[in-house]
């Protein structure tokens, strides 16, 4: 069922996959720059420490809070205090590594002037100072930032960062491994829903065929009988072989009349009875197969289009004659607002009744046909403007068509 359907499918779930993709990236490195700023924020909190501890002439490995390192190189490019490597990179003020981000200062704690305030735009302002005053001096270097006179350096180590990438990433795949399982049952669910439709109409084609072919091998095998033993009784097999006849010109009526478009309507002045009488004639031999007989009475003539009324009539007359029970009367009944046919029936449900001029409903499949003959009449009857409704009384069935 779903195989012309994969196409579909799979355009939905690529589609899903990019835009799930493009947000895990986005969501990545909104994540990855708060996890980096976080980790400023801490190694400027344990700079302020060891700060303090500078001006109050005592620092160590205390002077920072665990996971985090430091390292001290004063103007003479000694290290006083080195617990990691120095990047090779520029000792920018914020550096990101790959694995961890530094953060380095320059602080001044035996000068005379005030301590520096730390990431101000102040501090941007004495360094520049101290490092042009040094250079003047042929003072030494950090890379490409001079140290100022009686100061040292201090670079901060965050602590690795990989495992909290490395836990945004399963983050990140465990949501995209969901939302693609969400996205497939939904894109499952609406797959079916869209193709309910279609295959249900493509079971009844296949059905509708299949009837039609059996509808038209019936009468055509009634012919070719009737013909091969017309001698032996001519009357019997000539009647037998004009209700074929008459069965395949109706089932040819209402093929045409299924696939044709609305058409304009052609309003004449039509004698109701007179048609009806005319009708019921033509259908005569087959209700005469049944021991069926016609009961007309009323009168009126209205404007109307004489085909559509024909086949309206027509296809009533004929579902009476095949559904109802043999050895009685079809009653057909008929006044300038309305006609009515009714015959004796097996009993049918409300829910049956309510379905009964859809479009290949059959509710006695053993009857033959097409399920599609009170279709018509109701399309013909909006066509016309005309109200049709069916009644039900016990084992008594009703077809009441107003023409207004």
């Amino acid at each position: 069922m779903f195989r012309q359907g994969a196409p579909i499918l799979a355009l939905y779930l690529v589609t899903t996959f990019i835009f799930a993709t493009i947000f895990g990236v986005i969501y990545y490195h909104s994540k990855y720059n708060e996890l980096n700023q976080r980790a400023i924020y801490e190694l400027r909190d344990a700079l302020d420490d060891v700060t303090v501890d500078f001006d109050n002439r005592r620092v160590d490995r205390q002077s920072v809070a665990d996971g985090i390192k430091i390292n001290v190189i004063d103007e003479n490019s000694a290290v006083w205090l080195g617990e990691f490597e120095r990047p090779s990179r520029r000792p920018e003020r914020v550096i990101y590594g790959e694995e961890r981000v530094y953060l380095t200062e320059f602080v001044c704690p035996w000068s005379f002037s005030p301590p520096p305030i730390k990431f101000s735009a102040e501090t941007e302002v004495a360094e520049q100072m101290h490092q042009e005053q040094h250079e003047r001096q042929g003072g030494s270097r950090f890379g490409d930032r001079v140290a100022p006179e009686n100061c040292v350096n201090i670079m901060l180590e965050s602590d690795d960062l990989t495992a909290r990438r490395g836990k945004i990433i399963a983050h990140i795949i465990i949501g995209g491994l969901i939302v693609m399982a969400l996205a497939l049952g939904v894109a499952w669910m609406l797959l079916r829903l869209a193709l309910r439709p279609l295959y249900r109409q493509i079971s009844e084609l296949e059905a509708f065929i299949k009837d039609t072919t059996h509808e038209i091998n019936t009468p055509l095998s009634v012919i070719l009988m009737s013909c091969e033993m017309h001698d032996i009784n001519p009357k019997k097999y000539m009647g037998n072989i004009k209700t074929a006849a008459q069965t395949l010109s109706n089932i040819y009526n209402a093929l045409v009349n299924l696939n044709l478009k609305p058409q304009e309507n052609n309003l004449t002045s039509v004698n109701m009875p007179q048609l009806l009488s005319d009708r019921a004639q033509y259908f005569g031999t087959l209700a005469g197969k049944k021991g069926v007989q016609f009961v007309l009475d009323g009168r009126g003539t209205i404007e109307t289009d004489i085909a559509k009324m024909t086949t309206i009539i027509d296809n009533l007359i004929s579902n009476a004659v095949k559904y109802c029970i043999e050895h009685t009367d079809i009653t057909i009944g008929v006044n300038e607002e309305k006609f009515v046919v009714s015959n004796l029936c097996k009993p049918l449900t409300q829910k049956e009744i309510d379905k009964i001029f859809d479009k290949f409903v059959r509710f006695e499949s053993n009857e033959g046909g097409f399920g599609i003959g009170l279709y018509l009449v109701k399309k013909l009857c909006n066509e016309l403007g005309y109200k049709i409704s069916c009644s039900c009384d016990k084992d008594s069935i009703s077809f009441e068509v107003k023409y207004a």
